[in-house]
């Protein structure tokens, strides 16, 4: 029964889920359904079987917090049935912060109305709703003990204790990114903007196709590997419209048949990187889950000029730096990888992301060759402009948990995989402004 609840979860919650970044760069908007289980103690200890319904606003967390955490602020309602006969109501705001390491510490403030009992011994009354729920992320659920009180307000009613479990879909790793995904060509809306994902459908898993793979992985280990390749799916889906707009892109500015070319073949390797990490994605999921392709973005550039500037700046960040470091990545990760359709999903990546990484400094070339100085000062503004930000990405700790060493097996990367991949690329790519 569990499984079939966890699926109603999250198919109600998220039949398609929408990426943060088409939300707007400022923040995402987030919803979720949940399932709520209570012992309660105060005027009679009872068990409870209740509904979570809330709303959530994220945003970048400030400085001071963990490195790439998000904070998020909203409303939540709750309903509870209590065994013996009574209700029990909250509602109110709520807070939370989102770690780098799937963990969502989420707090409560509000008011608590509990009816009367239908014995009538227990009165009901109002009171201030108090809670703090710390919730495992792994993707499309979130899971986690629940610690909540009630301090009465109106006579007669007694103050409450309650401990329990929630469980919640979709889980806020789908409306923000938890994990910093290189893999593939980020794909932009408009220039600037936040990379935005591909949306995953969520349905019933096909059931011929039973789970095997990692039993004896620990639930932690799972859900890492699930958080993984999911994201890493959404990712390479969403990196087929951005080789489809490059092409376009360097049609325009003249840039050689060959890049061309090139660029659209990008296109179809990102779609069997998309088939092979659905497959893995799938092999740690209870339900189907399938990548929706984005719509190709339009070209917004306003002259020749403009676009030979775009075109530089963004094949050096996501393509020399970002799909240089999703090689680098994937070529680390084979070290550890012991599964077979993980080690040949990883050998794919790697060998075609370091082509893309190529391709991408031949286009550079070209830009700065038909640009001159304006593309070339641009190029480097950018890089001086950066550069401090991503020696504090670079040089953040990571956060390493026992899961990690289980998931690594199964081409999960180790925390300081994605790190080290970005050191190594973007001090390979300075060459090219040199």
């Amino acid at each position: 029964m569990i499984p079939s609840t966890l699926g109603a979860l999250a198919i109600a919650g998220a039949v398609t889920l929408v990426p943060s970044a088409a939300l707007g760069s400022d923040g995402a908007h987030g919803m979720s359904v949940g399932l709520t289980l209570s012992y309660s103690i105060g005027a009679r200890a009872a068990f409870g079987i209740g509904g979570d319904l809330r709303y959530t606003y994220y945003q970048d967390a400030p400085d001071g917090f963990p490195h790439d955490a998000h904070v998020g602020l909203g409303a939540f309602f709750q309903g509870t049935y209590l065994l013996g006969g009574a209700g029990r109501f909250a509602f109110g705001a709520h807070a939370n912060l989102l770690s780098q390491v799937v963990l969502d510490l989420d707090t409560e403030f509000g008011a608590t109305i509990r009816t009367k009992s239908t014995e009538g011994k227990e009165p009901g009354g109002v009171g201030i709703h108090l809670g703090i729920v710390p919730l495992f992320n792994p993707l499309v659920l979130e899971t986690g003990p629940s610690f909540r009180g009630s301090i009465a307000v109106t006579q007669g009613m007694q103050s409450e204790f309650i401990v329990g479990g929630d469980i919640r879909g979709p889980g806020p790793c789908l409306f923000v990114q938890c994990f910093q995904v290189v893999s593939g060509r980020p794909l932009r809306p408009e220039p600037n903007a936040e990379a935005t994902l591909a949306p995953l459908l969520v349905g019933p898993r096909d059931p011929t196709r039973p789970r095997t793979k990692g039993r004896a992985l620990s639930r932690g280990a799972r859900e890492r590997l699930l958080s993984h390749w999911a994201r890493t799916v959404s990712a390479e889906c969403a990196s087929v419209p951005a080789f489809l707009a490059l092409a376009r892109d360097l049609s325009r500015a003249g840039a050689p048949a060959a890049l061309i070319s090139r660029a659209l073949v990008s296109a179809k390797e990102e779609a069997t990187h998309t088939a092979l990490c659905a497959v893995l994605a799938n092999e740690w999921s209870s339900a189907r889950l399938s990548p929706l392709l984005p719509p190709t973005p339009q070209n917004t550039d306003r002259d020749l000029s403009s676009l030979l500037r775009r075109l530089a700046l963004d094949s050096f960040w996501d393509g020399c730096v970002g799909e240089g470091a999703a090689a680098a990545e994937a070529r680390r990760a084979l070290r550890d990888t012991t599964d077979e359709p993980a080690r040949e999903a990883l050998s794919v990546i790697a060998r075609d992301e370091q082509g893309h990484a190529d391709l991408s400094e031949r286009i550079v070339a070209f830009c700065l060759s038909a640009g001159g100085k304006p593309v070339r000062d641009a190029l480097m503004e950018s890089v001086e402009r950066r550069r401090s930000f991503e020696e504090a990405r670079l040089s953040a700790p990571a956060e390493v948990g026992a899961e990690d060493a289980e998931a690594r097996a199964f081409g999960g990367p180790a925390a300081d995989v994605e790190r080290i991949a970005r050191e190594e690329a973007f001090e390979a790519s300075l060459r090219l402004v040199a």
